[in-house]
């Protein structure tokens, strides 16, 4: 591991720790969420509602903040979402009505115009035989702090009120826009295509180091939203890209229903206060820490394609089991089972988000993929609030199982074939 830290680019070491923290900071807030909606008098109808908007929100700044990082800059949007994220918890403080909390809930949103910046920062600091690797250890990261904040959130909501977790969660947020600043990018201009370059053929140009520091250049005028969308959707990997945002979305679904549904299920169902919804949380994540690394070596070794689609099978077999678990210890035993096995493909399918396009536009590719994704949970979100009150069974195989099946057939079909990778990104050049 001492190793494997070493051999990062210094950039990527600060993304690994801005991972932690800024996983720590949603994590503290965010799994208390449901139930202090509750507190303040809110049904199920209005919990879904209320992250249907964030999702909505969300959809459209990954969308903007994909285009804009590759035209004007990164780092810039980077820190522009970070500070949305102090103001969207800061919002904590005063929301309570209704509208308050929509006004959370746009917030909340809007700091999504950092993702896909991010994810293509992460892009420069890694080539592609590390790359999984890498963002393994990042998802450890990040895994590891929502094992850990939501573990400490409940309790001190139990036995202080909720502003205390909230407290913590400011300064964690405000920690991660300061550790942001040091962050480098390489200047758009050595990201865009040459002019000698036809369109379409997103070639990914070899120029620079990660890590160069960012100089002033003029916005390449290929990087309007419509000139990216052509390029990523022709050529052989067209097909490839499109199955890969279908099965993002479908993603998207399971993962806003599962945020409504289980919290709601736990409470009506065991009587559970704020300790025990976020060990909901605390449970998917602490399955997830130890695969990061480990699915992201195996990855790169046997390839995205077996290892994403080996590892849905089996989690859509443990998730239609959940709503047979009799017992507050069943349901985590199981969710720590699923997140396990499923999560171990999170590097295999970061990796696939930004290698499916050529490198001048991978924020933008990942701005559609972040926006399709947040779109899905918005939908999955509304309907989970709606289908609640059937029954959690009927909501949950129709929702989640749904979803889950959904997603592995766009991958079976979208995925290359891992021996065609190489290939094919020859063929962009």
């Amino acid at each position: 591991m001492t190793r494997l830290w070493r051999s990062l680019d210094s950039n990527m070491r600060i993304l690994v720790v801005l991972n932690f923290v800024m996983a720590a900071s949603v994590s503290m807030y965010a799994s208390l969420l449901v139930p202090w909606y509750r507190s303040l008098g809110h049904d199920s109808g209005a919990v879904g509602t209320l992250s249907s908007i964030m999702q909505v929100v969300s959809a459209m700044a990954a969308v903007v903040g994909g285009v804009l990082a590759d035209r004007y800059g990164r780092r810039g949007l980077f820190l522009l979402g970070q500070m949305l994220r102090c103001a969207a918890v800061a919002t904590l403080f005063v929301a309570r009505s209704f509208l308050g909390l929509a006004v959370l809930s746009i917030m909340r949103g809007m700091a999504s115009v950092q993702s896909p910046a991010q994810s293509a920062l992460t892009a420069e600091y890694t080539d592609e035989h590390n790359r999984a690797t890498a963002i393994g250890l990042s998802l450890a990261a990040m895994y590891l702090a929502t094992v850990i904040a939501p573990a400490v959130a409940g309790p001190l909501a139990d036995r202080l009120g909720a502003k205390v977790p909230f407290v913590i969660a400011l300064v964690l947020a405000a920690l991660s826009w300061l550790l942001t600043i040091p962050l480098k990018e390489r200047a758009p201009a050595d990201r865009s295509p040459s002019a000698a370059d036809l369109p379409g053929t997103a070639k990914e140009l070899q120029t620079g180091e990660p890590g160069t520091s960012i100089t002033a250049t003029a916005p390449h005028p290929s990087h309007s939203l419509s000139s990216c969308l052509r390029r990523m959707f022709v050529g052989r990997r067209g097909l490839h890209a499109a199955l890969v945002l279908a099965s993002t979305g479908t993603d998207g679904i399971l993962n806003g229903a599962f945020g409504v549904l289980l919290p709601l299920f736990v409470m009506d169902t065991f009587k559970a206060g704020f300790s025990q919804v976020a060990l909901l949380s605390t449970f998917v994540s602490l399955g997830s820490v130890a695969v990061q690394v480990l699915g992201g070596k195996v990855a790169d070794q046997i390839g995205r394609r077996r290892v994403i689609l080996a590892t849905g099978v089996a989690s859509l077999a443990v998730v239609a089991l959940l709503p047979y678990a009799g017992s507050l210890l069943k349901i985590y035993l199981l969710l720590f089972l699923a997140s396990t096995v499923a999560n171990a493909a999170g590097p295999a399918l970061s990796a696939v988000l930004v290698e499916v396009v050529g490198e001048e536009d991978r924020a933008t590719f990942s701005g559609v993929a972040t926006g399709v994704a947040a779109a899905g949970m918005g939908l999955g979100a509304w309907v989970a609030g709606i289908w609640y009150g059937a029954g959690f069974a009927v909501s949950w195989f129709g929702l989640i199982v749904g979803s889950s099946l959904a997603s592995l057939v766009a991958r079976h079909f979208g995925l290359p074939r891992d021996g065609k990778r190489a290939a094919e990104g020859r063929d962009r050049e």
